[in-house]
């Protein structure tokens, strides 16, 4: 539970009672292999900071280690080789798509610029 400080300013009040509303997790089933993943609604900073220190010098791995640090699939951890080795790209790409907010168009990439 998050303390409201009553010295708190208001954007650190708003804040903590954010946080405190958002607690619980996440979860939905991968579309190809059925698994059910599940995340916090509230993740901190520190998992996307250990995500980073996991990467080192390889920034294309942040989202891996980030997904494989705050996700459970059917309740388990996986590694980051076991991940890469057996969820497939559709998969991935649904459940990046969940954690990082990004929406699949309905109807295709008709977009205008």
């Amino acid at each position: 539970m998050t303390d409201v400080n009553d010295n708190d300013s208001g954007v650190l009040a708003r804040l903590r009672r954010h946080k405190e509303a958002t607690t619980g997790d996440h979860s939905f089933t991968l579309p190809n292999t059925g698994v059910v993943v599940t995340y916090p609604q509230f993740r901190g900073y520190e998992d996307w900071s250990r995500a980073q220190r996991m990467a080192g010098d390889d920034p294309t791995l942040i989202n891996l280690y980030y997904i494989i640090t705050v996700c459970a699939f059917d309740g388990e951890k996986l590694r980051a080789g076991d991940y890469r080795e057996l969820i497939p790209s559709d998969d991935h790409l649904a459940l990046s798509g969940r954690m990082f907010g990004g929406k699949v168009a309905d109807t295709g990439n008709d977009r205008k610029a």
